[in-house]
């Protein structure tokens, strides 16, 4: 089970806490406290997604390669090795670069939410009738809460709200994002890229969303060590990322 849904199967009792310390403490008072403490501990709390600043495209010849019913080119003429995970899990090693991908069905999140109704009207409650409908839609929220949100202004249930997307935020959001969140858009897809080459962490990761699947992809060096994959080496996977030609049905329908 992904972090994030056990992260929301328990997204009942939080919100429900959350609204008897609020209520009791100042839910302010509360937020301003908790969001600064969470930025001690995670700093990817405080970036939010911006357009993603390299765009460039490496189109030097490559290779094609097929995975379930999605296909992606590599600038890259090694032919990979190829370690299926199940589960739609695969990794292709181009020599020292190491690519891997994941496939979830789609908007695996809210469905999870949909199967307790008490989850389903805490979200209609906190989102006063405008919660998300998609795990896009649903991420996007998430990402764009920062310490910085929180005013005095605020609401007390806005303050509930945005204070539980930035909880799930420090649990779900990854790591590499506290060197830059991105928006990423292809032919098919949109979604957001964690982190960047030149930080020399621990990889870039890029979830890619549709109607159809979730595909989660990861670019790092062999053994773990900070990624070598130039940002137009992975503009040109990203965008490449396409359904084949057979793929007549959804995968996970």
């Amino acid at each position: 089970m992904p972090k994030i849904l056990k992260v929301l199967i328990g997204l009942g009792v939080a919100a429900l806490v959350c609204v008897v310390v609020m209520w009791v403490f100042g839910a302010q008072w509360f937020a301003k406290v908790v969001s600064r403490k969470a930025a001690l501990r995670h700093p990817v709390v405080l970036v939010v997604p911006k357009p993603l600043p390299d765009t460039t495209i490496n189109n030097a010849p490559g290779t094609d390669e097929t995975f379930g019913a999605y296909s992606f080119e590599a600038p890259w003429k090694e032919t990979p090795k190829v370690n299926e995970y199940g589960n739609g899990g695969s990794t292709y090693a181009f020599g020292a670069r190491m690519v891997t991908v994941y496939q979830r069905p789609p908007d695996e999140l809210i469905a999870e939410l949909q199967k307790n109704p008490q989850n389903q009207q805490n979200l209609d409650t906190l989102f006063e009738g405008d919660r998300p409908k998609t795990d896009y839609e649903f991420v996007r929220r998430i990402l764009n809460v920062t310490p910085d949100t929180f005013t005095w202004s605020m609401s007390k249930m806005e303050t509930m709200r945005d204070g539980m997307l930035l909880a799930l935020k420090t649990s779900t959001a990854p790591v590499e994002g506290a060197y830059g969140i991105f928006y990423v858009t292809t032919p098919e897809f949109h979604g957001f890229q964690y982190g960047v080459p030149e930080a020399k962490y621990a990889g870039v990761s890029v979830d890619l969303y549709n109607d159809n699947v979730l595909l989660k992809f990861t670019f790092r060096e062999g053994g773990g060590r900070p990624a070598i994959i130039p940002q137009a080496d992975i503009n040109r996977i990203v965008q490449s990322v396409r359904s084949t030609p057979s793929y007549l049905d959804p995968v996970y329908k």
